[in-house]
């Protein structure tokens, strides 16, 4: 304890209505060791004189923190912008590339410094703009601090302070981004109150941090704006900065500032890899959920509370709706895209939820693909349709206009997506972790509300759906505690104020739905799918999601906080009023009804559903018209079609027996055997060499990850002009070449009917 410590302001929106500064018995809580060390960056503020405290990151990390105790990391939103140095008066050349460094400190860790000790120890994260000197001005300096003790023997918790004009200022802690009167309110929800003087208040923009830990745009390859290693072109093209000259965007010279650059060294060459950072804010979630957790559920005795009231809507709400979010994209580069490379790791959770399914307790024995394909052919004629681009705001006039920075480019990384938060996943972790001393919801339960809005045959909506998001009316407002089962009667109450709802027995809503989920044998929740999409709609959807999601961005406190700029993510050009869609029972994107509009914006947005042009782009028309054909049909029609192929050109025949029957295209629930010399021409003889319905079914309920196929019109109409035409999906996407010379006149209607009819087999879930 400190008797007389150093001042400390203080600001916590939706608490205070103007700063303060902290008493010493509120400073002396912050700084106290509690069951470790205490709060270093409370401590350093509380010993040391407002005069005399580092405002820089420069002086932070050369006169403040233990020398050799830190790395940076660099993130860039702007970095398709390629820097013009053959023309300096392009005005591209001066829009910011909104670089910025998140610098990991461990102030406690000896001599060389190990990123595996952060979080484990007391930590630092520093996050500064691109000047490494800058004071105040229109450069930020922020510090989230990591104390693993201060609620106890390993029970984490994270303090938040920006430097302000007035100084050093603590913003709160991680549980304040739960708490009703803070939740919605800086730093947890994306706007901060700018602290110009003690007694004035500004607004600007602040890195939101909603569900109490450090945050990071994406989490995993390709790091679309996070510097990795091996994007460095990437930044040294955009920045345009050299050795002795700065450039326009990067004034300061940052590319090359002794921070983050030897002497003699690369550029960046003390810059740490993206996935060194990913580690670091994943643990500070893992951590502080599990504190929060044990401050939620357990009473000072670590054992369960008798009764829990606010905690109940806000772990299922890490459920049912979308706290956080975080950005994906496939693995091909808009270089490779031009190069009309194919169109690879599409990442899954474009479709669903798989991350939060796949946890350990929950389906953790699926084991689908990770990704996704699309050939080039179609991926850039949706890229035409939509007009996909990148735009910046233009401050120079008032308000800001939003200009064109690249056109016909969706940033680094083809198919950039918004897909479900790390902190959403995390809370699901949690509770399935922590099941074994009190259990909240059973993992059948978890799994079907996940499940809704998640249809058997085809894709979900994992994230913004009016469908989950509607039955948090269900949640109970608290829960009792029983110790013979060791949990909460929370599905108990959310299943009986379902069914007495008026729409449990409407047969389209989804409180039927999950009552049905819910209902499903434990042994057979959720039939993963594996099926291929079509390309052109899901572009669409995958814009309509991202414009919903700059929509929560541009009205916060609704925000997540990951959209900071215009040229984060890619926009389509026209129409300006963009439909929302979602995902039907039939795997159709179709535009969302007024209904679900206002569920998933709210009634105040000004968001609403808008019709297409007819000249911009046909939806609905996503799936092939063979779903619903009868196996057995199916079945004869392929005999018919190997028989015709045989009995006209035996080469094609074995052509497609290859396709059809061998490791080229190894279908689990479709294994032909047809060899380049049976004599296969009547229908017993082909019996024999292809599997009937009944093999079939028996495959489809024991196969653990069958390869489908799908094909659309897009796909038919593609075959015939196009080289190759994906029709399988995954890290290994199979293709059938539709201009091979496989025989005269059956180049175009043979192939087209062979891949509706594979279409037609993936999507079977029992024998027709």
């Amino acid at each position: 304890m400190t008797s007389n410590p150093e001042p400390i302001l203080s600001f916590i929106d939706g608490i205070d209505k103007e700063p303060r500064y902290l008493t010493v018995d509120e400073i002396n809580e912050l700084t106290s060791p509690g069951a470790g060390k205490g709060d270093w960056f409370a401590q350093w503020l509380a010993k040391t004189p407002e005069v005399n405290r580092s405002l820089s990151l420069r002086d932070l990390l050369t006169k403040t923190v233990p020398a050799f105790s830190y790395q940076s990391f660099a993130v860039a939103d702007g970095t398709p912008i390629k820097y013009d140095h053959k023309n300096p008066d392009n005005p591209l050349n001066s829009v910011s590339r909104h670089l910025r460094f998140i610098t990991v400190v461990v102030p406690d860790s000896n001599p060389p410094f190990d990123i595996s000790t952060a979080i484990t120890m007391r930590t630092l994260c520093i996050v500064s703009s691109s000047n490494p000197n800058g004071r105040g001005g229109n450069t930020f300096l922020q510090c989230a601090s990591w104390d693993p003790n201060a609620l106890g023997k390993r029970m984490g918790m994270m303090r938040f302070y920006q430097r302000e004009p007035a100084g050093w200022t603590y913003f709160g802690n991680s549980f304040n981004a739960f708490n009703l009167p803070t939740e919605n309110f800086m730093p947890f929800c994306g706007q901060v109150h700018r602290l110009d003087s003690i007694a004035a208040l500004q607004t600007y923009n602040f890195y939101s941090h909603v569900a109490g830990a450090l945050i990071m745009k994406e989490l995993t390859v390709p790091w679309t704006h996070w510097y990795n290693g091996g994007n460095i072109n990437e930044f040294t093209e955009s920045l345009g900065s050299t050795r002795t000259t700065s450039s326009l965007c990067d004034i300061y010279n940052a590319l090359y500032d002794p921070l983050f650059t030897e002497s003699t060294g690369a550029p960046f060459s003390l810059v740490g890899r993206a996935e060194d950072f990913e580690q670091v804010v994943e643990a500070s979630v893992s951590k502080w959920y599990i504190s929060r957790w044990n401050h939620d559920f357990l009473d000072s005795a670590k054992k369960p509370l008798e009764k829990i009231t606010t905690a109940v809507k806000q772990w299922v709400g890490h459920i049912l709706l979308n706290r956080s979010m975080n950005i994906a994209a496939s693995a091909t580069s808009s270089a490779q895209v031009q190069a009309r490379s194919e169109i690879n790791g599409i990442p899954t959770t474009m479709f669903c939820n798989l991350k939060a399914l796949t946890l350990d307790g929950l389906l953790s024995f699926v084991s689908p693909p990770n990704s996704f394909a699309a050939t080039n052919a179609i991926y850039t004629a949706g890229m035409a349709r939509l007009e996909l681009s990148l735009f910046y705001d233009d401050f120079s006039s008032d308000p800001p206009t939003r200009k064109l920075v690249v056109q016909g480019s969706e940033g680094p990384f083809a198919f950039p997506i918004i897909e479900p938060g790390v902190e959403d996943i995390q809370g699901i972790g949690t509770l399935l972790d922590r099941s074994s001393l009190a259990t909240l919801l059973p993992p059948k339960a978890i799994a079907a509300l996940l499940m809704v809005d998640f249809y058997l045959k085809q894709f979900s909506n994992p994230i913004y759906s009016p469908r989950r998001m509607t039955l948090m009316e269900y949640v109970p407002e608290s829960a009792q505690f029983d110790s013979n089962t060791k949990s909460y009667n929370v599905i108990e109450q959310f299943t009986a104020n379902v069914r007495a709802s008026s729409n449990a027995s409407d047969t389209t809503s989804p409180e039927y739905e999950v009552l049905k989920l819910l209902d499903t044998p434990d042994d057979t929740y959720v039939e993963v799918f594996t099926k291929q999409a079509a390309v052109d709609e899901y572009m669409l959807l995958a814009e309509g999601r991202r414009r919903l999601f700059k929509g929560f961005e541009d009205s916060k406190p609704d925000g997540v906080g990951l959209d900071e700029f215009r040229l984060t993510l890619p926009i389509a050009v026209q129409p300006a009023e963009f439909p929302l869609t979602h995902m039907t029972e039939e795997g159709d994107v179709v535009i969302m009804p007024p209904e679900e509009v206002i569920i998933v914006t709210g009634p105040s947005k000004t968001h609403r559903p808008y019709d297409l042009p007819a000249s911009h782009i046909e939806i609905g028309k996503s799936r092939s018209a063979f779903d619903v054909t009868p196996y057995g049909t199916v079945m004869g029609l392929l005999w018919d079609l190997m028989g015709l192929l045989w009995d006209l050109d035996r080469t094609l025949c074995d052509r497609y027996a290859t396709l059809l029957g061998h490791s080229t295209m190894d279908i689990e629930c479709f294994r032909c055997t047809l060899s380049s010399n049976a004599q296969a021409t009547t229908r017993e003889s082909k019996e024999k060499l292809y599997p009937d319905a009944r093999t079939h079914q028996s495959r489809v309920t024991s196969r653990s990850q069958p390869y489908k196929f799908c094909a659309t019109s897009d796909t038919f109409e593609a075959l015939l002009t196009q080289p190759r035409v994906t029709c399988g999906q995954g890290d290994g996407a199979y293709f059938i070449d539709a201009r091979a010379d496989v025989g005269p006149g059956l180049r175009g209607n043979t192939t087209m009917l062979l891949v509706a009819l594979l279409s037609c087999l993936s999507v079977y879930e029992e024998a027709g």
